[in-house]
């Protein structure tokens, strides 16, 4: 479990999302995917949190290229998609420290996905499991170790 303290969005949301996607993620996420990252407006400007609810459904690829171009383009200019099988999100519990002080923490959701690999006309597909804050952590570096997987 981590802790449920929000920060700010460094830069603000734009600069997050710079281009219209994640800025230096491995998959490409637009502003579209907020919530999902536990992302917020609030009075005192965009926060960003460890909450993270994917949900079945949700698609990623690694080129924009899958957003912006027709179909038949496109799929010669991606390498890797993730697809969202199954997903129980995060969620925020009070506990108690040893001292019976209480905190809130995340109790952490999961996500089972579909991670398809492009290869000259091929397509291979491998079903994994991981936490949600796993599964954003690879969206963003391409790296899941518990799965021995490396993207490049």
């Amino acid at each position: 479990m981590r802790s449920a303290a929000r920060k700010p969005v460094e830069g603000g949301v734009e600069k997050f999302f710079e281009g219209g996607y994640a800025k230096s993620w491995f998959f490409k996420l637009s502003d579209a995917f907020m919530s999902q990252l536990d992302m917020a407006f609030t009075l005192k400007g965009a926060t960003r949190g460890t909450c993270f609810c994917f949900e079945t459904g949700d698609i990623f690829y690694d080129s924009a290229a899958a957003y912006n171009l027709e179909w038949g383009e496109a799929k010669n200019k991606i390498k890797y998609c993730a697809r969202v099988l199954q997903a129980t999100p995060s969620s925020i519990i009070q506990e108690e420290d040893a001292s019976g002080k209480k905190i809130k923490a995340v109790a952490d959701g999961t996500v089972k996905f579909a991670l398809d690999t492009f290869d000259r006309g091929e397509v291979s597909t491998r079903e994994i499991e991981a936490t949600q804050f796993e599964f954003a952590e690879f969206l963003r570096t391409g790296v899941l170790k518990g799965a021995d997987i490396k993207l490049a």
